[in-house]
């Protein structure tokens, strides 16, 4: 009877072992933010964040974070040519988005071509900024 008990509890162990190790590699591959990629980021804008994530695969994921709305995400493929990023939306109707890397106050961003001001820099709301830089403005 010992026997058969302590063989179920490690057959029951090793069953919620299995699947909790599962569920986290459910959870990991679910999140492009914890997928091999750059994100960059914009948060200019008023209570919002703007999280562009490239990821090594092509594929991306634009994440819009407000403090009074649920967030959104828009997903698709991305390619780059030159100093030119594409994004290709899996939403059927959205236009292409085009952003090209420049450099804006000595440091590096992704910004709409066309975006550069009369000064010749790119408004802080208009670019991404590599979410590593020390040129992301604090929330």
């Amino acid at each position: 009877m010992r026997a058969f008990t302590f063989t179920t509890i490690s057959i029951a162990l090793a069953a919620a072992l299995v699947a909790a190790v599962v569920v986290a590699y459910v959870a990991y591959t679910d999140d492009p933010f914890s997928q091999p990629g750059e994100t960059w980021t914009n948060n200019d804008f008023p209570s919002c964040v703007r999280q562009l994530r490239l990821l090594n695969s092509g594929k991306y994921v634009l994440r819009v974070s407000c403090e009074m709305s649920t967030p959104s995400e828009n997903l698709g493929r991305w390619s780059e040519s030159h100093a030119l990023v594409t994004l290709v939306s899996d939403k059927q109707g959205t236009p292409n988005r085009m952003l090209e890397h420049m450099t804006s106050k000595g440091c590096a961003v992704l910004a709409s071509p066309g975006a550069v001001d009369n000064s010749g820099e790119v408004p802080e709301s208009a670019a991404f900024f590599p979410s590593h830089s020390t040129c992301v403005k604090q929330l």
